[in-house]
């Protein structure tokens, strides 16, 4: 931005001198906005009315050229409502012109959103794959391929085996190397998925292992789940110093004594 003193410049309309920021010299075309808006207006141009025919003097609309000379002369050429019975019901209501009807006289078709929607549906209602309530397909193209009523049943439903990217209910992260199993929902957990080694572990044990159990693999070996290759640490604390160097690594499992404390 350039600072400075003001500077004098003429105005592009009436030719006189004003005083005009220095930062604005290379923006600046008017005294005021009197000028400005006679700077920016188009010359009329001669007209013929469509309506009464008679000749008027107007600028271009937005380039366009004009059609009618008054607002009474624009209503008299638009499509007038009329009373005329419902494509649905046949109830009779006042029909004004439609902005998307493409066939008949220009005019609304249906007398209400609940009639165009009867009327316009090409299909019958069918029973939504999870809940089974009955319910109308989003569109004809969705007809064959809408399965549920809702977002919240098509997210139901679509999970697991149903899920279009179910790969047989078991995959391996590369980050952890360790083999995920879908279980499917459990109480204060988000994920469906839990990892097998610590399945193997439960059900030789016979129960769920808490979050602070932590199934470690002693040959460092993600997919070996063998009962003899796993040791349960009782805390993440104990799990740390183990991975860290302060207690010594697992030679040997303990799932049996764990086994034998719980029975």
């Amino acid at each position: 931005m350039t600072y400075g003193p003001a500077v004098k410049v003429q105005c592009g309309y009436c030719k006189n001198d004003y005083m005009c920021p220095n930062s604005r010299v290379h923006k600046t075309t008017a005294c005021s906005i009197t000028c400005a808006n006679k700077i920016r207006r188009l010359a009329r141009v001669e007209y013929t009315c469509v309506s009464c025919k008679d000749v008027f003097l107007a600028m271009p609309d937005h380039g366009a050229e004009r059609k009618y000379c008054s607002r009474k002369c624009f209503l008299a050429e638009c499509v007038q409502p009329i009373d005329k019975p419902c494509e649905n019901c046949g109830s009779i209501f006042t029909a004004a012109r439609s902005g998307t009807v493409t066939w008949g006289d220009g005019r609304r078709l249906y007398c209400s959103k609940k009639c165009y929607t009867e009327h316009s549906r090409l299909f019958e209602e069918k029973p939504c794959a999870w809940c089974g309530t009955l319910f109308y397909p989003g569109s004809a193209v969705k007809d064959n391929k809408q399965l549920t009523c809702s977002p919240k049943c098509k997210g139901e439903f679509f999970c697991g085996t149903n899920s279009r990217s179910f790969k047989g209910g078991t995959h391996v992260p590369a980050q952890t190397n360790h083999r995920m199993v879908l279980i499917g929902k459990r109480k204060g957990y988000v994920g469906k998925y839990t990892a097998e080694h610590r399945l193997v572990v439960a059900k030789h044990i016979g129960r769920m292992l808490v979050r602070g159990e932590v199934v470690i693999h002693i040959n460092n070996q993600g997919l070996d789940n063998r009962l003899s290759n796993l040791y349960v640490c009782e805390s993440n604390s104990e799990c740390a110093k183990r991975r860290l160097g302060s207690l010594p690594w697992p030679k040997k499992s303990n799932v049996n004594q764990l086994k034998e404390k719980n029975t």
